[in-house]
Protein backbone atom coordinates (compact mmCIF):
# COMPACT_ATOMS: atom_id res chain seq x y z
CA UNK A 1 0.00 0.00 0.00
CA UNK A 2 0.77 3.50 -0.60
CA UNK A 3 1.46 6.03 2.26
CA UNK A 4 0.38 9.72 1.92
CA UNK A 5 3.90 11.59 0.93
CA UNK A 6 4.95 14.57 3.73
CA UNK A 7 3.46 17.72 2.55
CA UNK A 8 7.58 19.09 1.90
CA UNK A 9 7.26 16.13 -0.86
CA UNK A 10 4.66 17.74 -2.24
CA UNK A 11 5.60 21.11 -2.50
CA UNK A 12 9.07 19.66 -4.47
CA UNK A 13 7.58 17.95 -7.20
CA UNK A 14 5.15 21.32 -7.53
CA UNK A 15 8.10 23.62 -7.12
CA UNK A 16 9.70 21.81 -10.04
CA UNK A 17 6.68 22.13 -11.98
CA UNK A 18 7.04 26.08 -12.02
CA UNK A 19 4.08 27.77 -11.90
CA UNK A 20 2.20 26.79 -9.01
CA UNK A 21 -0.63 27.41 -6.82
CA UNK A 22 -1.38 25.70 -3.27
CA UNK A 23 -4.91 26.49 -1.77
CA UNK A 24 -5.52 25.66 1.60
CA UNK A 25 -8.60 26.60 3.94
CA UNK A 26 -8.83 25.41 7.47
CA UNK A 27 -12.59 25.88 8.80
CA UNK A 28 -13.92 25.67 12.46
CA UNK A 29 -17.04 25.03 13.35
CA UNK A 30 -19.11 24.25 17.11
CA UNK A 31 -17.37 21.68 19.18
CA UNK A 32 -14.34 21.56 17.60
CA UNK A 33 -15.10 19.72 14.60
CA UNK A 34 -14.13 21.63 11.22
CA UNK A 35 -13.27 21.11 7.39
CA UNK A 36 -9.47 21.32 5.91
CA UNK A 37 -9.89 21.80 1.71
CA UNK A 38 -6.63 22.16 0.02
CA UNK A 39 -6.29 22.59 -4.00
CA UNK A 40 -3.02 21.74 -5.68
CA UNK A 41 -2.50 22.72 -9.12
CA UNK A 42 1.16 22.34 -11.29
CA UNK A 43 2.31 22.33 -14.61
CA UNK A 44 2.83 18.38 -15.22
CA UNK A 45 4.54 19.26 -18.38
CA UNK A 46 6.79 21.37 -17.45
CA UNK A 47 7.83 19.01 -14.62
CA UNK A 48 8.61 16.23 -17.08
CA UNK A 49 10.69 18.87 -18.78
CA UNK A 50 12.92 19.25 -15.83
CA UNK A 51 12.45 15.51 -14.79
CA UNK A 52 14.11 15.00 -18.43
CA UNK A 53 16.60 17.55 -17.67
CA UNK A 54 18.69 16.70 -14.34
CA UNK A 55 17.44 13.38 -14.39
CA UNK A 56 14.94 10.93 -11.91
CA UNK A 57 18.21 10.28 -9.66
CA UNK A 58 18.82 14.00 -8.72
CA UNK A 59 14.55 14.69 -7.83
CA UNK A 60 14.84 11.55 -5.75
CA UNK A 61 17.78 12.93 -3.89
CA UNK A 62 16.33 14.49 -0.42
CA UNK A 63 13.77 11.88 0.61
CA UNK A 64 15.06 8.51 -1.30
CA UNK A 65 11.90 7.80 -3.08
CA UNK A 66 9.68 9.69 -5.75
CA UNK A 67 7.81 12.54 -5.28
CA UNK A 68 4.50 11.57 -6.88
CA UNK A 69 1.74 14.10 -7.29
CA UNK A 70 -1.27 10.99 -7.41
CA UNK A 71 -4.50 11.18 -5.81
CA UNK A 72 -4.40 7.80 -4.72
CA UNK A 73 -1.22 8.33 -2.24
CA UNK A 74 -3.72 10.86 -0.60
CA UNK A 75 -6.70 8.08 -0.60
CA UNK A 76 -4.49 6.04 0.59
CA UNK A 77 -2.67 8.02 3.56
CA UNK A 78 -6.18 9.09 4.56
CA UNK A 79 -7.76 5.75 4.89
CA UNK A 80 -5.56 4.42 7.53
CA UNK A 81 -7.15 7.53 9.81
CA UNK A 82 -9.91 7.65 12.54
CA UNK A 83 -12.28 10.60 13.19
CA UNK A 84 -12.34 11.98 9.32
CA UNK A 85 -14.42 11.58 6.09
CA UNK A 86 -13.42 12.65 2.65
CA UNK A 87 -15.90 14.49 1.17
CA UNK A 88 -14.08 14.73 -1.96
CA UNK A 89 -10.93 13.91 -3.26
CA UNK A 90 -10.06 14.12 -7.01
CA UNK A 91 -7.68 14.54 -9.62
CA UNK A 92 -8.34 15.88 -13.00
CA UNK A 93 -6.38 17.66 -16.45
CA UNK A 94 -6.84 21.29 -15.92
CA UNK A 95 -6.02 22.51 -19.50
CA UNK A 96 -3.03 23.21 -21.74
CA UNK A 97 -0.50 20.84 -19.56
CA UNK A 98 -1.71 21.38 -16.29
CA UNK A 99 -2.96 18.94 -13.43
CA UNK A 100 -5.25 19.83 -10.22
CA UNK A 101 -5.37 17.82 -7.04
CA UNK A 102 -8.70 18.65 -4.53
CA UNK A 103 -9.29 17.06 -1.47
CA UNK A 104 -12.34 18.01 1.18
CA UNK A 105 -11.81 16.59 4.63
CA UNK A 106 -14.49 16.84 7.58
CA UNK A 107 -12.69 16.23 10.84
CA UNK A 108 -13.96 15.57 14.47
CA UNK A 109 -11.52 17.08 16.14
CA UNK A 110 -8.18 18.70 14.19
CA UNK A 111 -6.10 16.37 16.49
CA UNK A 112 -7.13 13.79 13.82
CA UNK A 113 -6.38 15.96 10.78
CA UNK A 114 -3.12 16.62 11.77
CA UNK A 115 -2.37 12.78 11.76
CA UNK A 116 -2.51 13.07 8.41
CA UNK A 117 1.21 12.78 7.04
CA UNK A 118 0.39 15.36 4.52
CA UNK A 119 -0.10 17.93 7.77
CA UNK A 120 1.77 15.92 10.56
CA UNK A 121 5.10 17.87 10.00
CA UNK A 122 3.72 21.35 10.83
CA UNK A 123 4.30 22.73 14.23
CA UNK A 124 1.39 24.06 15.14
CA UNK A 125 -0.19 25.55 18.15
CA UNK A 126 -3.60 27.32 19.39
CA UNK A 127 -3.70 28.20 22.97
CA UNK A 128 -6.31 29.99 24.99
CA UNK A 129 -5.12 33.80 25.59
CA UNK A 130 -6.70 36.81 26.68
CA UNK A 131 -9.57 35.07 28.68
CA UNK A 132 -11.35 31.43 28.00
CA UNK A 133 -13.03 32.89 25.11
CA UNK A 134 -10.40 33.94 23.39
CA UNK A 135 -7.74 32.10 21.20
CA UNK A 136 -4.48 32.05 19.81
CA UNK A 137 -3.48 29.94 16.41
CA UNK A 138 0.51 29.74 15.60
CA UNK A 139 1.40 27.48 12.48
CA UNK A 140 4.38 27.12 9.89
CA UNK A 141 3.00 25.46 7.12
CA UNK A 142 6.06 26.16 4.94
CA UNK A 143 8.34 25.07 7.52
CA UNK A 144 10.96 22.87 5.45
CA UNK A 145 11.12 22.52 1.82
CA UNK A 146 13.71 19.91 0.80
CA UNK A 147 14.51 21.13 -2.83
CA UNK A 148 13.16 24.61 -2.41
CA UNK A 149 15.92 25.57 0.47
CA UNK A 150 19.05 24.22 -1.12
CA UNK A 151 18.05 25.59 -4.50
CA UNK A 152 17.62 28.76 -3.53
CA UNK A 153 21.28 28.76 -1.14
CA UNK A 154 23.18 27.42 -4.56
CA UNK A 155 21.54 29.86 -6.87
CA UNK A 156 22.51 32.57 -4.54
CA UNK A 157 25.85 31.01 -4.17
CA UNK A 158 26.65 30.75 -7.42
CA UNK A 159 25.80 34.28 -8.41
CA UNK A 160 27.80 35.58 -5.51
CA UNK A 161 30.33 32.93 -3.77
CA UNK A 162 31.52 32.68 -0.36
CA UNK A 163 34.93 34.41 -0.03
CA UNK A 164 37.59 31.46 0.07
CA UNK A 165 39.47 30.92 3.49
CA UNK A 166 39.80 29.42 7.20
CA UNK A 167 36.34 30.17 7.80
CA UNK A 168 34.85 29.08 4.88
CA UNK A 169 37.09 25.71 4.73
CA UNK A 170 36.09 25.15 7.90
CA UNK A 171 32.29 25.19 8.02
CA UNK A 172 30.42 21.64 8.80
CA UNK A 173 27.70 22.06 6.86
CA UNK A 174 27.76 21.00 3.04
CA UNK A 175 27.46 23.36 0.34
CA UNK A 176 24.04 24.26 -1.46
CA UNK A 177 25.44 21.76 -4.60
CA UNK A 178 26.67 19.42 -2.60
CA UNK A 179 23.54 18.85 -0.73
CA UNK A 180 21.03 19.17 -3.50
CA UNK A 181 23.38 16.34 -5.69
CA UNK A 182 23.32 18.76 -8.42
CA UNK A 183 26.23 19.36 -10.86
CA UNK A 184 26.73 23.14 -11.46
CA UNK A 185 25.19 22.54 -14.55
CA UNK A 186 21.91 21.36 -13.53
CA UNK A 187 21.46 24.22 -10.90
CA UNK A 188 22.05 26.65 -13.63
CA UNK A 189 20.14 24.90 -16.14
CA UNK A 190 16.69 24.45 -13.43
CA UNK A 191 17.69 28.16 -12.42
CA UNK A 192 16.89 29.03 -16.52
CA UNK A 193 13.62 26.88 -16.66
CA UNK A 194 12.09 27.50 -13.37
CA UNK A 195 13.05 31.44 -11.93
CA UNK A 196 10.32 32.92 -15.02
CA UNK A 197 7.71 30.53 -13.49
CA UNK A 198 9.09 30.66 -9.51
CA UNK A 199 8.61 34.36 -10.15
CA UNK A 200 4.53 33.47 -9.84
CA UNK A 201 4.81 31.15 -7.29
CA UNK A 202 1.96 31.33 -4.61
CA UNK A 203 0.64 29.33 -1.51
CA UNK A 204 -2.31 30.57 0.02
CA UNK A 205 -3.82 29.49 3.59
CA UNK A 206 -7.19 30.48 4.67
CA UNK A 207 -8.39 30.06 8.59
CA UNK A 208 -12.24 30.29 9.07
CA UNK A 209 -12.65 30.14 13.05
CA UNK A 210 -15.31 29.46 15.02
CA UNK A 211 -16.13 33.14 16.25
CA UNK A 212 -14.84 36.82 15.42
CA UNK A 213 -10.98 37.34 13.77
CA UNK A 214 -9.72 39.61 16.31
CA UNK A 215 -6.05 40.25 14.97
CA UNK A 216 -3.75 38.71 12.45
CA UNK A 217 0.19 38.03 12.00
CA UNK A 218 2.29 40.27 9.11
CA UNK A 219 1.70 37.32 6.51
CA UNK A 220 -2.07 37.82 6.54
CA UNK A 221 -3.29 39.38 3.00
CA UNK A 222 -6.91 39.55 4.66
CA UNK A 223 -8.43 39.94 7.00
CA UNK A 224 -12.61 39.28 7.35
CA UNK A 225 -15.10 39.17 10.58
CA UNK A 226 -14.74 35.78 10.10
CA UNK A 227 -11.25 34.60 8.39
CA UNK A 228 -8.28 35.74 7.73
CA UNK A 229 -6.02 34.83 4.30
CA UNK A 230 -2.25 34.58 4.20
CA UNK A 231 0.03 34.22 1.43
CA UNK A 232 3.38 33.61 0.67
CA UNK A 233 5.57 34.05 -3.14
CA UNK A 234 8.85 33.26 -3.96
CA UNK A 235 10.28 36.18 -2.40
CA UNK A 236 8.37 35.92 0.74
CA UNK A 237 10.22 32.44 1.39
CA UNK A 238 13.70 33.75 1.64
CA UNK A 239 16.08 32.63 4.19
CA UNK A 240 15.18 34.28 7.50
CA UNK A 241 11.70 35.65 6.05
CA UNK A 242 8.93 34.41 8.42
CA UNK A 243 7.17 31.80 7.63
CA UNK A 244 4.33 31.42 10.66
CA UNK A 245 0.60 31.80 10.05
CA UNK A 246 -0.72 33.92 12.91
CA UNK A 247 -3.90 34.47 13.74
CA UNK A 248 -6.22 35.69 17.19
CA UNK A 249 -10.19 35.29 17.40
CA UNK A 250 -12.81 35.34 20.35
CA UNK A 251 -14.94 32.06 20.15
CA UNK A 252 -18.85 32.21 20.11
CA UNK A 253 -20.71 31.76 23.21
CA UNK A 254 -21.57 28.20 22.55
CA UNK A 255 -18.20 27.13 20.57
CA UNK A 256 -15.35 25.11 22.04
CA UNK A 257 -11.31 26.49 21.55
CA UNK A 258 -9.55 23.65 20.12
CA UNK A 259 -6.50 23.98 22.20
CA UNK A 260 -3.78 22.05 21.34
CA UNK A 261 0.22 22.04 20.36
CA UNK A 262 2.07 19.68 17.59
CA UNK A 263 5.40 20.05 18.06
CA UNK A 264 7.83 20.03 15.39
CA UNK A 265 8.92 17.05 13.75
CA UNK A 266 12.45 15.49 13.14
CA UNK A 267 13.99 16.73 10.16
Amino acid sequence: MHRSPPFAAILLGLLLAGCVEVEERLTFEREGTGLYTVSLRWNADLLARARDSVGERALKAFEGRPFPLDVGHWRDGLSMLTGIKILRLEEQEDGAGWRKIEAHIAFDRLESLLRWELLAGRPLSIAAEGGERQARLTMEPLRRLPLFDPLREAIEARRAPPPAGPASEARKDPAPLARLGLTQEQVELLERMLLPHLAKLRFTFTVAPAGRVLATGPMAVEQQPASARFAWTWADLLAGTSRVLELRWRAGEFDKLPVLEQLPSAP
